[in-house]
């Protein structure tokens, strides 16, 4: 027996050893695949959503969602199918004011009748010589004269289809000079012209140089206005 020969054992449970840690090491790597593998299936669609709770794991795959077009009836849409309470109705400008900011509520009401309408609602002004006369909103413009109770009359209306609105600016003929540019169209806040004489309508027991309505184009019914406090435009308060 050869004496320098070294015991084979211990190198057996050497490799042993490593055996051992070999096989547990894909254990626990297999674990962790299958691990990967169920919650990143399970994060791909969407049932637990751990790539958007746990940011080291955001790499983990998604399914994209697929968004469709669809139409959907909000609050705020049926909101908009309803009318507004009277209340703020009646404080929203149906037109701008005729005349400047600081002279509009110096108009005076007239709801009165006129010839064979019963129903009239005008505002009327009496204006220095030089006040300017402005469109209180885009339209179609038409002028005519007219000869009522004996006064000569000329009738500046703008009409917008639209919105279904007449407006009329009632001025006695020498009282009122045009200086529109455009024969035929305006819009929203453009001079009209000047007064420059000192003659005047002599309507509704008093003397005006400037009356101002606003019809219903269909039926030319006259909507019952006022001048809205802070003078920025007429307020329609026949609801």
């Amino acid at each position: 027996m050869d004496t320098n020969q070294l015991p084979q054992e211990p190198q057996k449970r050497k490799f042993s050893g490593l055996l051992f840690l070999e096989v547990g090491l894909i254990e626990v790597f297999s674990v962790i695949l299958a691990l990967l593998l169920i919650f990143g299936t399970l994060n791909y669609f969407g049932i637990l959503p751990i790539s958007e709770s746990l940011p080291f794991l955001s790499f983990l795959p998604q399914k994209q969602k697929t968004i469709t077009n669809k139409t959907v009836k909000t609050s705020t849409q049926s909101k908009s199918n309803k009318q507004l309470p009277i209340e703020i109705l009646r404080t929203i400008p149906v037109v701008g004011c005729p005349v400047e900011q600081n002279l509009c509520t110096n108009g005076v009401t007239i709801p009165e009748s006129k010839e064979n309408t019963a129903s009239l609602s005008a505002i009327a002004y009496n204006l220095e010589q030089g006040a300017t006369v402005s469109a209180v909103m885009n339209g179609d413009i038409e002028i005519k004269n007219e000869n009522i109770n004996g006064q000569k009359l000329l009738i500046l209306s703008i009409i917008n289809k639209s919105r279904n609105i007449k407006v009329n600016y009632e001025f006695e003929i020498n009282s009122f000079r045009y200086t529109a540019s455009q024969a035929n169209k305006t819009e929203q806040g453009k001079v009209l012209g000047n007064i420059v004489g000192e003659d005047t309508i002599n309507q509704f027991g008093n003397k005006f140089n400037l009356i101002f309505s606003v019809q219903n184009l269909n039926a030319l019914q006259y909507l019952k206005i006022k001048p809205s406090p802070d003078g920025k435009g007429i307020l329609n308060t026949g609801f």
